[in-house]
């Protein structure tokens, strides 16, 4: 199988790490030395609020910190989605599948209707051996929006890797096909050619059968 396909699970959601900002580092420093009630002031404006400061801060530190942050702010709004949403991919991004997963099913608790989370949640699922959540997570995303590329081309990778199901897989990847002809991997590789290997193995498979039949 080509390389991207069987690796694109393991790479999904990955993104590069930037050190932190001193800015950054002066508010987390503020927000570890207050404590009480300049805790919950300074996680309201960081994490949960709208502005361009959660943005700028948040996204400037390293996962691991950032989850350590985030963990407080959902132990004190536990019904903030955003808050979970944003723990989730810190989690993701340090390959703590398991506890990603977690939070994107509290994320989804709250609000199930991004096909966008659930997509992630049912990459979490996979690379935590659970490969029918997974598809389970995958076809929730697909009901909710039959349009969105990337849970089709996830369950294709799932039913390929997890269960070896050649057919199943070219099916979802043909539906991405039949909606964008131009579609490509996060890697850049045409979905074609990730069909064209399954429809040549599926080929081989069926020959290989019938030969020791006889």
């Amino acid at each position: 199988m080509n390389a991207s396909a069987l690796d694109i699970l393991a790479g999904a959601g990955s993104q590069q790490k930037e050190p932190l900002s001193w800015k950054a580092a002066v508010l987390f420093g503020t927000i570890l030395f207050c404590g009480g009630l300049g805790l919950s002031f300074l996680v309201q404006e960081i994490f949960l609020g709208n502005g361009a400061s959660r943005s700028a801060i948040v996204n400037s530190a390293a996962p691991d910190y950032r989850a350590q942050l985030l963990e407080r702010a959902v132990s004190r709004y536990p019904a903030n989605a955003g808050a979970w949403l944003q723990l989730g991919n810190a989690y993701s991004e340090s390959e703590r599948n398991a506890l990603a997963a977690s939070a994107y099913e509290n994320y989804l608790a709250i609000d199930p209707s991004s096909p966008d989370i659930w997509t992630k949640l049912g990459i979490q699922y996979a690379q935590t051996d659970r490969p029918d959540k997974a598809l389970e997570a995958f076809d929730q995303a697909i009901a909710l929006n039959p349009k969105y590329e990337a849970s089709r081309l996830y369950k294709g990778v799932v039913l390929l890797n997890a269960f070896n199901d050649l057919r199943g897989a070219i099916r979802s990847w043909m539906q991405v096909l039949e909606a964008n002809p131009a579609a490509e991997a996060p890697d850049g590789t045409p979905i074609e050619k990730w069909i064209g290997y399954c429809l040549a193995a599926s080929e081989a498979k069926t020959a290989g059968t019938e030969e020791n039949a006889e």
